[in-house]
């Protein structure tokens, strides 16, 4: 019997790897004739870099540069042998990088992550992947852009730092002549769909998991309308503003359509391919695959909304492993049915969930284990 193990991470909790591994192994505890496929899986977030390191031979990267508060900090990323490199925002624009108390989309920048990419130019990178996801900073790339050469003046001609707090303040955008991202092809993946500005746009959907009070919002939209406004103006750009998926990371996603002209795909694309992921699914008996919170959002470009689909075509059996199960019984019916092992329930907190995933996990296997054999 074939089972295919495809999770993602549970974000706060455990790795994608490890969510695999655990699983795996409380199955095994059942005793079974199984022939098993282990894919640790992102959506193009964070985590997405570990995951491709697994399964290609990437050689990493180590740079100085700055997290959002624009302290020193040593992060990495990879470069493959034809010089392609892999650069995940997380690791210089991370919220995970913010202690609570910190984090204030107002004063964060994305400029460690300008510093990476600028990194990658220097030795010879001609093709650049970015994967935005995690985010702690809400500044449009204006701190991305401004270590890659591009400079922002306020109304009376002072340069300007560039944090989401001074979008608002932005009167002049100046590119330089022959920048050197000029001639770099640029791939952005990530999960989110989200235009820049208006009610699902990157500031009233995600400010406020940056640490934005409710009151402060509507300021903060009018900061990137300007600023976003002024790049457009400046840049002669056709994009438009409201393209899918430019409200991604905080607005990484607009400034690497118009300062990048980036080609944006979703991030569960890339990992397709890598995996050769329909190939895989249409191989196996049984497919388990999971996510910290499984919810409306699960179908928006996610890992187990993705792999439901490519199940349903194949028809495939499917087991859904989750933090938390939030899914409504009409997306439950409408996507299959599949089984779901939840490590939240009655007696199981959030919290408890969190801090004790690997061995919930590895008891859910068990679970799964016994499950498979009653079905077969």
């Amino acid at each position: 019997m074939r089972i295919l193990i495809v999770c993602d991470s549970f974000k706060g909790s455990i790795s994608a790897p490890q969510v695999c591994k655990a699983l795996h192994a409380g199955i095994l505890h059942i005793k079974g004739n199984y022939d098993f496929t282990l894919k640790p899986i992102s959506d193009g977030g964070e985590g997405s870099l570990e995951i491709i390191k697994l399964h290609t031979s990437l050689k990493t990267q180590s740079v100085l540069c700055v997290d959002p508060l624009n302290r020193s900090l040593k992060a990495e990323y990879a470069i493959s042998d034809d010089g392609s490199a892999y650069i995940e925002s997380a690791a210089t624009c991370g919220i995970t990088l913010l202690k609570n108390e910190e984090k204030n989309p107002f004063v964060t920048s994305s400029r460690g992550l300008g510093m990476m990419i600028n990194d990658a130019i220097r030795k010879g990178s001609k093709q650049i992947h970015l994967f935005l996801g995690g985010s702690g900073t809400s500044d449009g790339g204006a701190g991305m852009m401004s270590e890659l050469g591009v400079k922002f003046y306020n109304e009376e001609g002072n340069l300007m730092s560039p944090c989401g707090g001074n979008l608002i303040k932005i009167k002049n955008v100046k590119i330089p002549e022959k920048p050197d991202f000029q001639n770099i092809t640029f791939y952005t993946w990530s999960d989110v769909v989200n235009p820049l500005l208006g009610s699902t746009g990157a500031t009233f959907i995600f400010a406020s998991q940056k640490g934005a009070k409710e009151e402060d919002l509507p300021l903060m939209e009018e900061g990137m309308k300007n600023y976003s406004h002024r790049v457009k103006t400046v840049l002669h750009n056709k994009t438009s503003i409201q393209s899918k998926g430019s409200g991604a990371a905080g607005g990484l996603g607009f400034a690497s359509l118009f300062f990048f002209n980036a080609k944006m795909e979703k991030g569960m694309h890339f990992f397709e391919r890598l995996f050769q992921l329909k190939s895989e699914i249409s191989k196996a008996d049984w497919i388990i695959t999971g996510e910290g919170c499984f919810d409306s959002q699960s179908f928006k470009g996610k890992v187990v909304g993705s792999i439901l689909e490519y199940a349903k075509r194949g028809d495939k059996k499917v087991i859904v492993v989750c933090g938390e199960n939030k899914i409504t019984p009409h997306l439950h019916k409408k996507n299959g049915s599949p089984k779901i092992f939840s490590l939240v329930n009655k007696k199981i907190s959030g919290e408890v969930a969190m801090k004790e995933a690997e061995s919930l996990l590895y008891e859910v296997g068990k679970k799964i284990g016994i499950y498979i054999k009653e079905e077969k």
